[in-house]
């Protein structure tokens, strides 16, 4: 029997205001503003020489004082950095390196129900005793002539889902960013350094902690800034940045655009020239995964992913098969012309399925 329709997803998703926080999760630190880090730091150089005589500790190989950081507390891993400006390097390759524990980016990504028949290739190419498992489990003769396959008990797939799902833990950026600001505005309140300081220092720590609330301050930021930096920056007379969502099992990748429905709002990241598009839905609809119970693996086609002839409501359009389940992405900001040519460009193809339902998406806004 098929699984029944309340446990299906559907389309009518793309209609809600939801995030799960895409952007967050699968920014890459090593590539946010790395520019204007580099800028703020010289420019604290400038205006606070360092000492010419390094302390022991600050002579330490970089490995130990890692070691020494990883035994801290928050509070006392903000003191520690707060010492000199040298320390402060450390401070910031640790907050990035707790930063990246937390992300998502290069994880394989799979959104399930909970009634599953057979897992992504994706998925098999990591853990391929799955699919000798799923071939023995359907391809075994029932226990008693018209007896089903429940008999046997769960399937391969169904269990490995319910074990993931039990083994798995919460990765949240939001809570990991308030722990070290939080940290930092009470340690540095007695440091004695001047209020200047303090906050560009703050600066330098949320930096390592890419936000898609930050994104719109960077570029206005920018447009303030003197024609040097904004050169510098990749703006005007150079070739510009662009906002991409790669797919790095397949070397794929979307292009994003940041985009504000109402001026009291934040903005978003959607995919370009789909403002009804979020980056959050986007990737949701690519990396979902169900199966309609046949007894047998589903034919080729149905793997490929789903296909409507457009008549379909956004509820009546069902999610099964994501030809992105179980793949691995990334958010970066680079250079239009450092994407690189192993890299393709997919934006459009997301346009094709939404095209037929595009009044439905709007009438909904």
């Amino acid at each position: 029997m098929a699984p029944p329709y309340s446990y299906r997803l559907s389309l009518q998703f793309l209609k809600e205001e939801f995030t799960w926080d895409a952007f967050d999760k699968l920014a890459r630190p090593s590539n946010f503003n790395t520019v204007d880090l580099t800028e703020l730091l010289n420019r604290m150089r400038l205006t606070h020489p360092q000492s010419t005589t390094a302390s022991a500790i600050e002579r330490l190989p970089p490995e130990l004082l890692t070691m020494v950081l990883s035994a801290l507390s928050t509070n006392d891993v903000v003191a520690f950095g707060l010492a000199s400006q040298s320390l402060w390097m450390h401070l910031l390759a640790h907050v990035q390196q707790q930063r990246q524990k937390l992300s998502w980016a290069g994880r394989p990504l799979l959104c399930t129900g909970t009634y599953l028949m057979s897992v992504p290739p994706a998925i098999h190419a990591l853990e391929p005793e799955l699919r000798a498992q799923e071939e023995e489990f359907f391809n075994a003769a029932p226990s008693r002539p018209g007896m089903g396959m429940s008999r046997r008990g769960m399937c391969p797939a169904r269990r490995w889902n319910w074990n993931a799902r039990s083994s798995f833990t919460d990765r949240s950026t939001q809570s990991l960013e308030s722990e070290w600001v939080n940290s930092f505005i009470s340690t540095s309140a007695n440091s004695g350094i001047c209020p200047v300081d303090i906050a560009t220092l703050r600066h330098t720590v949320e930096v390592m902690l890419p936000r898609r609330s930050r994104v719109s301050k960077r570029m206005r930021d920018l447009r303030r800034a003197d024609p040097a930096k904004r050169a510098r920056c990749g703006q005007r007379n150079t070739t510009p940045y662009s906002w991409l969502l790669r797919n790095l099992t397949t070397h794929e990748y979307v292009v994003l655009k940041q985009s504000k429905r109402y001026q009291s709002e934040p903005n978003y990241m959607h995919v370009k020239g789909l403002p009804s598009l979020s980056v959050d839905k986007a990737l949701l609809m690519r990396v979902t995964w169900s199966a309609e119970y046949t007894g047998k693996y589903a034919d080729e086609d149905d793997r490929a992913g789903d296909h409507h002839d457009g008549s379909e409501t956004l509820a009546e359009r069902t999610l099964k098969r994501g030809i992105w389940a179980g793949h691995c992405f990334e958010i970066v900001h680079v250079r239009d012309d450092a994407i690189g040519e192993e890299w393709r460009d997919v934006t459009q193809q997301f346009r094709s399925p939404l095209k037929a339902t595009k009044a439905e998406l709007w009438s909904s806004r």
